[in-house]
């Protein structure tokens, strides 16, 4: 059974830990979020354009919806 992360949990969780490797690896996983979110946004952009190019050469639009 999965526990909800109280304060006291995550200190104990972190004890002996030096903020130095914390901060380093706070950034590192800032970085890769930042990187997903531009992955997301240059996919979206690729199937807004897909979707134009189909709508003016065939008519059509092969998405109706566009989420991310």
């Amino acid at each position: 059974m999965e526990e909800e992360m109280t304060n006291e949990g995550l200190e104990k969780l972190l004890e002996g830990e030096r903020p130095e490797r914390i901060k380093a690896q706070t950034e590192a996983f800032m970085k890769l979020m930042m990187q997903y979110q531009c992955a997301l946004m240059e996919i979206e952009t690729k199937l807004k354009v897909l979707n134009a190019e189909f709508s003016l050469t065939h008519n059509r639009n092969p998405f109706e919806t566009i989420k991310t």
